[in-house]
């Protein structure tokens, strides 16, 4: 069962915010179930770097890894975006009767042996490379 929103718009956004900022709450408030999924599967459940720290892995609720790589042009310590890939997908296991999620659990980055970088990131069922 879908939980519902009781409060008004008002009650939420006080009626003195600008304009814009009332449109986002609004925006906020007239999300369905469906769209608040997607919003969830966003949200960061893991964050590993590498041995060097050259690099950032991290994965979210909706199985997702996002790899950036450090900006050696900024003095300060800023990523900038690499790739990014599907690691697990929702799964069911028929002989346990589960539902298996596809959260990114835990990333662990492989020791490399040559130019390639490796990374292993599981969801608590299996691991994916």
């Amino acid at each position: 069962m879908a939980a519902k929103c009781v409060c008004s718009f008002e009650q939420i956004c006080v009626p003195s915010l600008d304009l814009r900022t009332r449109n986002l709450c609004g925006s906020i408030l007239r999300l369905t179930p469906a769209s608040f999924s997607y919003i969830l599967a966003d949200i960061i459940s893991t964050v590993e770097f590498d041995h060097t720290g050259d690099y950032l892995a991290t994965g979210d609720k909706g199985g997702r890894v996002v790899l950036f790589e450090r900006n050696e042009g900024k003095k300060c310590c800023e990523y900038k975006f690499h790739a990014e890939f599907q690691s697990h997908e929702p799964e069911f296991d028929y002989l346990k009767s589960l539902e298996i999620e596809e959260k990114i659990n835990k990333i662990n980055w492989c020791r490399r042996q040559n130019s390639s970088h490796f990374l292993l990131s599981t969801n608590g069922a299996r691991a994916a490379e």
